[in-house]
């Protein structure tokens, strides 16, 4: 993509969660909106990808937020 960039990942579903987690692990600037449980393990501990090899990536620089307004701006919004 040439240079960082700053996703919004709208919902962090399965596939949602997997593209930012990679995103994330990649280096670029992600935040999820979430909310519950969610948010708050998000916030804590970052996104995780788990393989069926059993390998397993953590992806702790990714962010949550409950509101849009408060998630900022940003180069690419990925709805999921």
């Amino acid at each position: 993509m040439g240079g960082k960039h700053a996703f919004l990942h709208s919902r962090c579903r399965r596939h949602g969660g997997f593209v930012g987690a990679k995103l994330a692990l990649a280096g670029e600037e992600v935040t999820f909106i979430a909310r519950g449980k969610n948010l708050a393990a998000i916030n804590e501990k970052g996104m995780s990808v788990f393989y069926r090899d059993g390998r397993e990536e953590h992806a702790t620089m990714a962010r949550a937020e409950e509101d849009y307004a408060k998630a900022g701006t940003f180069d690419v919004v990925i709805p999921s």
